[in-house]
């Protein structure tokens, strides 16, 4: 018996795709990075409670304080991977951030803005108060 033989028989036929086919990938698209950065923050809350209840469940003598802290700050870290790659001087950055325009998109950046401003990380608050005056002229 031919091993090659029946491991042959269950290969999909690859077929290529079209010339005139498209393909894309989304992660690398401005769409994805605001879309990504609305659903972190938006389950900031859900994640921080999971956060913190897994260390009070291990039983592990830590500062609570402390866990919220790194669970803030892993969240906003996070969130800014995302955002900070917008760069609204390109048209299609602006329009996409400007599609996502919302009240929870604006309360969102503005607390990031907060977060930065009390870790005196100056330079993405720079970049994040771009963000909202953007959308505040749109």
């Amino acid at each position: 018996m031919d091993i090659d033989k029946i491991f042959n028989m269950f290969t999909p036929e690859v077929k290529p795709a079209p010339e005139n086919m498209v393909l894309v990938d989304f992660k690398d698209h401005p769409y994805y990075w605001v879309g990504m950065f609305r659903k972190i923050m938006l389950n900031y809350d859900l994640f921080s409670k999971k956060f913190i209840s897994l260390f009070r469940e291990d039983g592990s003598e830590v500062d609570m304080a402390d866990v919220e802290k790194a669970g803030e700050h892993f969240v906003y870290e996070r969130a800014w991977g995302y955002i900070s790659k917008l760069d609204i001087t390109i048209p299609i950055h602006l329009s996409t951030l400007i599609q996502f325009k919302d009240p929870v998109l604006v309360k969102n950046l503005n607390k990031t803005l907060l977060h930065f401003q009390d870790n005196e990380e100056y330079e993405k608050c720079s970049f994040i108060l771009k963000l909202i005056e953007a959308l505040k002229k749109n």
